[in-house]
């Protein structure tokens, strides 16, 4: 924030010398004039500098009247901006009049100005120390104790007490505002800004205070209305014109803030942060081709500017180009290695990419830099749950909900976990929170369906995907999740529908298709079935589950070489992922509908976790009964899972001993008791579809 501060408190204090004329140097022009001259602020500065100096060589000089030509020629050399010689000049007036309380103060101010602040801190209690009533060197000394050395408890002391003696001084007012203004004071600073304005009505800058103040009070009206009565005193008051459009902003009125940010831009062309800020003002509008502009005048205006660079690479992942939002991340954290939102937007790219551990690895240090915030431990959770390291995602989230318990999307995404968990009534209850939280949540509702369907309350999860759909009626996955649940009820056209709706509003959207390859697979429409998974494969190809699913096709629509290949790849993709098993089981089915001899002898699988007894029953090691047996886990949330895939592969097994009533036996049951969403519910509807038991 820009405090304006009144002017130089102190530009000299100017004391005509004492005594008659003085006889010249010898060699110094009468033009070059006398002790009047030395002291006359109006005269050019050179004249006055030269002045002054044929006043401090003269030995007929006084003591005194050198020291104030001493003083009045470090006034002149200040006014040039030779602080050094200033200081010396200062120097030799205070040897010569060593109490002389207004050197001390104007040497003070030069110490000031190089940035040497103790010093001028000293200056200054010496300043008071010879003279208590200075008012000057009170609020000099405040101004340092609140803009630089942020002790603002000091500077309000300062300021009250030059008030104190100079009452009428507008200037100390206004600094004062500026000091409450910092502590958080709001009504107390407005309160200063106010007297300020009313001894001296006519300051643009402390109509701009106050506007700052009422900004952070989040009075965006009463600020605007201060701003421009700044704009309207000044009409080229570029500070004015760049916090009125932030106000603007606030109000939502996003046109006037580009107006009053061009008007900034026109003053000061040259100003990054005001480019950056009309870029975000684009880049909320989607118009991220001048937003991206903007932010490349801001970085040509400032070519350090880590933030235009971060902001820049954000637009870019938003206009679907994240090699050019890395390079700009990457250039923000070599320019600004504290930057936490940068590392957490890389992480962003890399999770994109599909590289987590990298991803995961910019979280961490964003989560060093800054332990508190929030979404960057709900970045980090989505990178972990991605990884299905579903316990270290609910840790992060628990984290982000701890620090913002007001969170609704760590609710939505911690619900998502817990559903992949099969704990499904912990997931409807993060569910319901994040939708207590932000009732137009559209993706909250999608994920609640989708637990609803999973826990086969088919009616519930068709409202959810209903209220998500009226909420954003261009939602894609919503129809799509939507349309499996009509499918689970058996209600092909409305499936149908809502896929090919999917597949319309996410034309490149791999899910959809898939979607719709699954309802025209239950429609025996084998030839489009495959089409759909052909392009959800082009649009995806590193999905297993679509290859998965297109080799079931294959399987059941006489092509078993087509199915091994498609299941072969599924595997391959995600070789130790927690499906493989099945895919291996899949594979040796296919291999033997082929002709050839089975292959999960040479498969690597764990033989004490389910499906484990499958393996076993394939392998000829054990029965189908004693498989089916297995299945009878004690755990219910996962025994009808397991009994149903039992049944569907048994019943494969049986077919290939020529045992098809058994078989058909097996499928039945399984369309009976499985899950409505499990890959084995669909093998056995098109398994006697093939046999031509239709169900």
């Amino acid at each position: 924030m820009m405090l304006h501060r009144f002017p130089r408190l102190v530009a000299g204090v100017r004391r005509l010398l004492a005594g008659s004329a003085i006889l010249l140097a010898l060699g110094i022009p009468a033009m070059a004039g006398g002790p009047e001259d030395c002291a006359n602020d109006k005269l050019d500065t050179a004249k006055r500098i030269a002045a002054c100096k044929v006043v401090i060589e003269d030995k007929a000089a006084t003591s005194s009247d050198r020291a104030l030509a001493f003083f009045n020629r470090a006034n002149a050399l200040a006014d040039m901006g030779a602080y050094d010689f200033a200081i010396a000049d200062y120097g030799e007036a205070i040897k010569l009049d060593p109490k002389d309380a207004d050197a001390f103060n104007n040497r003070g101010l030069a110490w000031g100005y190089k940035r040497d602040y103790d010093r001028a801190l000293a200056d200054y209690d010496k300043a008071l120390e010879f003279n208590p009533q200075l008012a000057v060197a009170y609020s000099n000394r405040g101004m340092i104790w609140n803009d630089i050395k942020h002790d603002h408890a000091k500077a309000i002391a300062d300021f009250d007490k030059a008030i104190s003696l100079d009452p009428g001084n507008s200037g100390v007012y206004n600094v004062r505002g500026n000091a409450y203004l910092r502590t958080g004071d709001y009504d107390q600073a407005i309160t200063s800004y106010n007297q300020a304005i009313f001894l001296d009505p006519e300051d643009a800058d402390q109509y701009y205070n106050l506007g700052l103040a009422w900004a952070s009070k989040g009075n965006a009206e009463r600020a605007i209305a201060d701003y421009s009565q700044a704009i309207s005193l000044e009409p080229n008051h570029v500070q004015a014109y760049r916090w009125r459009a932030d106000a603007w902003v606030k109000r939502g009125d996003s046109d006037r803030a580009v107006a009053d940010y061009d008007q900034a831009i026109r003053i000061d062309p040259r100003d990054a942060e005001t480019f950056r800020h009309r870029a975000d003002i684009w880049r909320g509008k989607k118009d991220y081709d001048r937003a991206i502009a903007d932010y490349g005048q801001a970085i040509d205006a400032d070519s350090r500017d880590a933030v235009a660079y971060n902001n820049r690479g954000w637009t870019w992942s938003l206009k679907n180009d994240p090699d050019r939002a890395m390079a700009d991340f990457d250039e923000a954290i070599r320019l600004d290695p504290n930057y936490a939102r940068a590392y957490n937007n890389r992480g962003l790219i890399w999770s994109e990419k599909g590289d987590l551990d990298r991803a995961i690895a910019d979280y961490d240090q964003a989560i060093i830099i800054t332990p508190g915030d929030a979404w960057i431990y709900n970045d980090r959770g989505r990178a972990w749950a991605s990884k299905s390291e579903y316990i270290r995602a609910i840790s992060d989230y628990n984290v982000a909900l701890m620090i913002k318990p007001d969170m609704a999307v760590a609710f939505r995404n911690r619900g998502w976990v817990f559903s992949r968990k099969a704990q499904y009534d912990s997931a409807i209850a993060d569910y319901d929170q994040a939708i207590r939280l932000d009732p137009k949540y559209a993706v909250a509702y999608r994920g609640r369906g989708w637990v609803w369907g999973r826990k086969g309350q088919y009616d519930r999860a068709i409202a959810d995907y209903n209220r998500s759909i009226n909420l954003e009626p261009k939602y894609a996955d919503a129809y799509g999740g939507r349309g499996r649940v009509w499918l689970y009820k058996a209600d092909y056209e409305r499936a149908l529908s809502d896929c090919d709706q999917a597949v319309s509003l996410g034309p490149k959207d791999a899910s959809a298709f898939a979607c719709r390859g699954l309802v025209r697979l239950y429609k025996a429409q084998y030839d489009q079935a495959f089409a759909d998974y052909d392009q959800a494969i082009r649009l995806d190809p590193r999905d297993p589950g679509t290859y998965g699913d297109r080799g079931l096709l294959s399987f059941y629509s006489g092509s078993p070489e087509k199915a091994q290949a498609d299941f072969e790849q599924a595997a391959a993709i995600d070789p130790d992922g927690a499906y493989n098993a099945y895919y291996a089981i899949w594979i040796d089915l296919a291999r033997r509908h082929i002709g050839l001899p089975g292959n999960l002898g040479n498969v690597r699988l764990d033989a004490t976790k389910w499906p484990a007894p499958v393996v076993r029953l394939m392998l000829g090691r054990q029965t189908p009964e004693a498989t089916l047996a297995a299945a009878d886990d004690p755990d219910g949330t996962t025994k009808n899972e397991h009994l149903c895939e039992a049944r569907v592969f048994v019943a494969e097994f049986q077919r290939l001993q020529h045992r098809d009533d058994e078989a058909l036996r097996l499928y039945r049951l399984a369309l009976r008791d499985c899950p409505r969403d499990f890959t084995e519910y669909t093998a056995a509807f098109a398994a006697m579809r093939a046999m031509g038991k239709a169900p």
